[in-house]
């Protein structure tokens, strides 16, 4: 067993940091009426033609859009059903800047996330390609661009599976979909003190001390930790957190670490966030 930290956190110019209360989710009737509001906002009539209960989403659906709402997190996913991952009759040529204006004014318009809070952070493409029946290659074609934002909250960001939010957009420059993960901070709860990171480096020597294989922290970041789209979240508070790739001979995995950065925990961080092993070539 090897660590190895490729990154390490920066040196913190804050001593204190404040902890604040989330919004609870809107549940049953309640969801179907925001959906009901974000349709109206993104130029629907807010009359769904069908709403439905499944597990934990609620799901409207008007002519081609389809609107959910988680009723853990509150996080919110649009669709439209012949726009979103599918390919246009017209190759995809905006550029990322026309990406993100785009986006941004459907974010205005839809008030999923304050403009104040987001930070547009990469353009992502889908594309498709394969391969000749002669085993020639084909051109990658774009489907469409991902606009993905992240969230700083009174000048501190945010890390983790939430606090994102990524807007898709087809080659006409039209909406396909959006996928929102932002919730709403209602109060201030106290001020915690912020520990020095040594603690997380133990945390993360611990973790190599008990796996199989060479360990690698590849990012190391400070700031207040969001959970995702299934995981309900009480309280936005400090954190480290460290993303590594295990590898063991020929299989990798990448997993994730949250640590606290204060004595005082308001709730239990949902820790390391596993991706599935896969095959890599030896390095």
């Amino acid at each position: 067993m090897a660590l190895e930290f490729l990154a390490r956190f920066p040196d913190q110019t804050v001593s204190s940091l404040p902890v604040y209360v989330l919004q609870e989710p809107d549940v049953f009737p309640d969801s179907s009426a925001v959906l009901g509001t974000v349709a109206r906002r993104i130029g629907l009539s807010g009359r769904p033609t069908e709403t439905r209960i499944d597990d934990d989403w609620t799901t409207y659906l008007e002519g081609l859009f389809d609107l959910r709402i988680h009723r853990r997190s509150g996080g919110v996913m649009i669709r439209h059903t012949e726009r979103y991952h599918f390919q246009g009759e017209r190759p995809f040529q905006l550029s990322d800047d026309e990406a993100e204006r785009v986006a941004r004014g459907f974010l205005e318009r839809s008030e999923l996330v304050p403009l104040d809070e987001a930070v547009s952070l990469r353009v992502t493409h889908l594309r498709t390609g394969g391969r000749e029946v002669d085993g020639g290659e084909v051109e990658e074609t774009l489907i469409d661009a991902g606009v993905v934002y992240g969230r700083v909250f009174k000048e501190v960001p945010v890390y983790g599976p939430g606090g994102t939010a990524m807007v898709n957009i087809d080659a006409e420059g039209e909406i396909a979909g959006c996928r929102a993960v932002w919730r709403p901070v209602v109060e201030t709860v106290g001020e915690v003190e912020i520990l020095r990171p040594d603690r997380a480096y133990e945390v993360m020597e611990r973790i190599a001390g008990g796996i199989r294989g060479d360990v690698r922290v590849t990012k190391a970041s400070f700031g207040y930790f969001e959970q995702g789209i299934a995981d309900r979240q009480r309280f936005l508070q400090p954190a480290y957190i460290m993303a590594y790739v295990v590898q063991d001979d020929e299989v990798a995995h990448k997993a994730a670490e949250v640590v606290a950065a204060s004595e005082r925990v308001f709730e239990p961080f949902l820790s390391e966030k596993r991706h599935p092993a896969t095959p890599q070539r030896p390095r």
